[in-house]
């Protein structure tokens, strides 16, 4: 048992073991580790015997801690093992709360409803889709993967073959866009 951050005394879970002493468990076998359950490990302190090597400081003072938190802690084989998922609020795992915990962070994509939902055959939605995510193989993306490339646009020769480029800002582009809006 230890102290949290507002004093409280609480005892840590057994998957917090690589946290309170990774010096320790960089010390443990994954062969052994991955095969023994906590039950096994825990119940003769056969968790001792996992440890290979001469210990350091830092880890003999690991070892320590952990021994002492180990002797207090009791397995009640009458009460079922809990699962916790801790991304969501309601501890339960759904698909829904791990697709979202996989995408925290990502930038999210606006437009699709546009481009998928528009009237315009399904290539012409994949090449618009690929466009506003810069994935068309133009010369800009064949130079930043080391390809053979162009210096400059094929249809004006003016600038570097960008997609933006190639739709927007070429003359040929323009010429064309004019002729058919």
């Amino acid at each position: 048992m230890h102290l949290d951050a507002l004093g409280y005394l609480h005892q840590p879970r057994v998957d917090q073991v690589p946290d309170l002493a990774p010096t320790l468990c960089a010390s443990v076998r994954k062969r052994i580790a991955n095969r023994r359950t906590v039950k096994e490990a825990v119940g003769d302190n056969t968790w001792v015997r996992g440890i290979r090597g001469g210990l350091s400081a830092l880890a003999s003072s690991e070892y320590l801690q952990l021994w002492y938190l180990l002797i207090s802690f009791e397995l009640t084989p009458a009460i079922d093992d809990q699962h916790i998922w801790m991304p969501s609020l309601s501890s339960e795992f759904t698909t829904k709360s791990a697709n979202h915990h996989f995408f925290v962070g990502s930038v999210k994509f606006g437009t699709w409803r546009e481009i998928w939902k528009a009237w315009a055959p399904p290539r012409c939605r994949f090449f618009v889709w690929l466009a506003s995510l810069n994935c068309c193989w133009t010369a800009d993306r064949l130079s930043h993967h080391g390809l053979d490339h162009l210096e400059r646009c094929p249809l004006c020769d003016q600038e570097e073959e960008t997609v933006r480029h190639l739709l927007t800002s070429c003359l040929f582009a323009r010429s064309v866009w004019f002729s058919v809006l």
